[in-house]
């Protein structure tokens, strides 16, 4: 029998060397699949890109609900969102805008302009124009409170505290959010509402606020994880895991912030990363200036990085909290990006818990799925019925 070269025996193990450890590459996590559609020139993700049965981002991933436990019409809707997809997700109750919490931080927010006003030289909380209050942000390391305007009950039995100074927030004139940095408007009786700093925006600010809060400082995990954020009154595209692994290998390494559902905000401005998606009509976006908070994701540094931001008095409880994310992406505080078209939308069913009293009636184009998973259920549960 014929000597194998030298060179053909290198060959071959180099063939079989390469072949182990392309196997060794496969092997995934029980209950992930391989996805055969990515491209095979795609960019390096942070970490790898798999769908997990029982996860919505394609990333290691924790997932809340933002969530008021009076609505428990939402909480079994949510419910039987996630059955349908089979994953799993945590519940984080909402603020509700009557609680004695809310009264503390109005009169916080109050405070601070009333003083920030009078060191400028304006009287009170009077001023007859917009003014540009002094403003800059902390350094990265400086310490900082993640619990801003609210104050820990140290009261004793027997302890009084007179409060014939302070007036309730009723008797007041209403506050108004801010624009910027700290631009202040004065309030005015023909002022759009929604330029009014309501205690439900207040609230709702809170909620995500505290959302963000605890996953910013729950437990590390091995592998750093990413935190999904929804609102209760959502829906969402059918091939939603299959959508977002499409995408995801395109993110920056360095997101902060990224988008699932957005309102209002051209979020196709900017030029789409990677090339086209197999799921044609599913692109990733750096973000313009997205509105809504119904879905949004954070990276393991992102949820450290927004939290800072949001937990600086100045800014805290300003605006909306959507209006607050926006401005920090506009004026280049934080990394965000945004999957166009919204691949998970609000309902809008019922009534709006932070607009009192509106009822959803119009549909907007942002508010379009393709398969919805609820719409899908309740068009096979009319046709039965048919």
């Amino acid at each position: 029998m014929a000597a194998i070269p030298s060179r053909v025996l290198t060959l071959v193990l180099v063939i079989a060397l390469t072949t182990l450890i392309c196997l060794s590459i496969l092997v995934l996590e029980p209950g992930e699949r391989v996805l055969s559609f990515l491209d095979r020139n795609s960019p390096p993700a942070q970490v790898p890109i798999s769908i997990g049965t029982d996860r919505i981002l394609p990333v290691p991933s924790h997932t809340y609900i933002v969530h008021l436990a009076r609505r428990t019409d939402r909480r079994r809707e949510m419910e039987r969102l996630r059955k349908l997809l089979g994953v799993e997700w945590s519940y984080i109750r909402a603020e509700e805008s009557d609680s004695p919490l809310i009264d503390q931080l109005m009169s916080g927010i109050r405070k601070l302009r009333t003083d920030a006003l009078a060191e400028n030289g304006y009287a009170g909380d009077k001023h007859n124009t917009t003014v540009s209050l002094p403003f800059t942000w902390p350094d990265d390391h400086a310490r900082m409170s993640f619990t801003p305007f609210e104050k820990e009950d140290k009261s004793t039995p027997g302890d009084v505290e007179f409060l014939d100074d302070i007036q309730p927030e009723e008797e007041q004139d209403p506050m108004t959010c801010t624009m910027g940095d700290f631009n202040l408007t004065p309030y005015s009786p023909k002022l759009a509402e929604v330029r009014t700093l309501t205690r439900s925006r207040v609230a709702c600010f809170r909620s995500h606020f505290a959302a963000i809060r605890h996953a910013a400082t729950r437990a590390p995990d091995a592998i750093p994880h990413a935190s999904l954020f929804f609102e209760d009154d959502i829906d969402m595209e059918s091939d939603i895991q299959e959508r977002l692994a499409s995408v995801w290998p395109y993110l920056p390494a360095d997101w902060d912030l990224v988008f699932l559902g957005h309102g209002w905000g051209n979020e196709t401005r900017y030029a789409a990363l990677g090339p086209p998606s197999p799921y044609a009509s599913t692109h990733i976006h750096p973000s313009n200036a997205p509105l809504c908070t119904h879905a949004y994701a954070l990276s393991a540094k992102g949820v450290q990085h927004v939290l800072r931001h949001l937990a600086y008095e100045p800014f805290a409880y300003s605006r909306p909290i959507d209006n607050a994310l926006a401005w920090l992406i506009i004026s280049g505080r934080i990394k965000s990006y945004s999957v166009a078209p919204s691949v998970v939308v609000q309902r809008k069913k019922d009534v709006s818990d932070v607009l009192k009293g509106v009822h959803y009636k119009i549909r907007y184009s942002w508010d379009h799925l393709d398969r919805g998973v609820l719409a899908q259920a309740d068009a096979a549960k009319m046709a039965d019925w048919n």
